[in-house]
């Protein structure tokens, strides 16, 4: 217990990275005999694992080869003649495509496209990019590969004997947990997100520069 909660305050203080806290952790365990060495080298051949990093390399294959790049263009072209309908284009499509990719890439490249907008609208960005947080994790409820968290309950299932998840199996309670989601975004986020003026304005000025 005491080692959980050193655990849990490390990753708190982030002043580790959470992968070097993690291995440490695990051979503290191993060493003080809660973990066997058999238990430990199990982890790593959970297919898990395997299917997040295949799935980083499939984020970055979109990343590297510019297809995300051009997306993000023509959705940027669209933020200055309609910008209200593209930002509705814009969620929708963070919506889809974190649900089929890692969220972290597509935070990534949505991000500058965000501030555009905000510009655009004449608003905070972080009245936009806080939103946009929290769509990509809705987004990732939809499918079995929309986060790495479903796809390790999946694995656990299937090590005590459970079948294994269907990719669209979880479809139907991640829609209804993000219309929930997304409406109370829609109700409470003009009144609960921070409109952040001045740090706004220090953005859109060194982006002008």
């Amino acid at each position: 217990l005491i080692l959980l909660i050193v655990l849990f305050v490390a990753f708190a203080l982030e002043r580790l990275p959470p992968v070097v806290l993690a291995v440490v952790g695990g051979v503290s365990m191993m060493a003080i005999g809660f973990l066997s060495p058999a238990d430990m080298l199990r982890v790593f051949s959970n297919t898990a694992p395997i299917t997040i990093g295949a799935m980083f390399v499939l984020s970055g294959a979109l990343l590297r080869t510019g297809v995300l790049e051009e997306v993000s263009g023509w959705v940027m072209r669209r933020t200055t003649r309609r910008p209200r309908l593209a930002m509705a284009e814009i969620g929708l499509g963070t919506f889809a495509a974190s649900a089929f990719m890692n969220n972290t890439p597509v935070v990534i490249v949505m991000i500058p496209i965000m501030k555009r907008l905000a510009k655009v609208m004449e608003i905070s960005a972080t009245r936009l990019l806080i939103p946009l947080s929290y769509v990509t994790i809705l987004g990732g409820t939809l499918t079995l590969i929309g986060t790495s968290t479903n796809l390790l309950v999946n694995g656990v299932a299937q090590e005590l004997g459970q079948p294994a998840f269907g990719m669209f199996e979880i479809t139907g309670v991640g829609l209804v947990t993000a219309f929930a989601g997304v409406a109370f975004l829609l109700a409470a986020g003009p009144f609960l997100l921070p409109n952040r003026e001045e740090a706004s304005g220090m953005q859109h000025g060194e982006s002008d520069n």
